[in-house]
């Protein structure tokens, strides 16, 4: 009885470190299309909450050096979930999205789905994405 007992503790340990590690493979490559020009740097937020969506990502961001038409970035070991992200061309590396007049973007911005809002960011419903797993997402730059 012992070593049947023993057998399921093992097992069930093996069972729990096998989900855990599965929940942080995750990985969202963002393909960032359309980049108009390689001044300054692309800005890349994830964010897995509807409240603190286009504000502070989720995760510190990432800042891609831009060397062409098209940039990727990764983002490792993610649980699962549902995240979206947001972007925009920091061209003079202010580490800011530069706007005029009522707020209207100077730099070029993006978001994934490749949706945007009517005044000022889309819903965090239409952008967001369930993530389980690999996946690769392709944004399109607006300028």
């Amino acid at each position: 009885m012992k070593k049947f007992l023993f057998s399921i503790v093992v097992l069930l340990l093996m069972f729990g470190f096998t989900y855990a590690e599965d929940k942080t493979n995750n990985e969202i490559t963002v393909i960032v299309e359309g980049i108009e020009g390689t001044k300054g740097q692309i800005a890349i937020g994830l964010y897995d909450k509807e409240n603190n969506w286009a504000e502070e990502p989720f995760l510190p961001g990432a800042y891609v050096k831009i060397s062409g038409e098209t940039i990727t970035h990764i983002f490792k070991n993610l649980p699962n979930g549902t995240y979206a992200v947001a972007i925009y061309h920091d061209e003079n590396m202010n580490i800011k999205l530069d706007t005029g007049l009522f707020g209207i973007p100077k730099e070029g911005f993006a978001f994934s789905n490749n949706v945007f809002g009517l005044f000022g960011p889309p819903k965090f419903e239409k952008a967001s994405f369930l993530l389980n797993g690999k996946i690769e997402i392709e944004i399109e730059m607006k300028y």
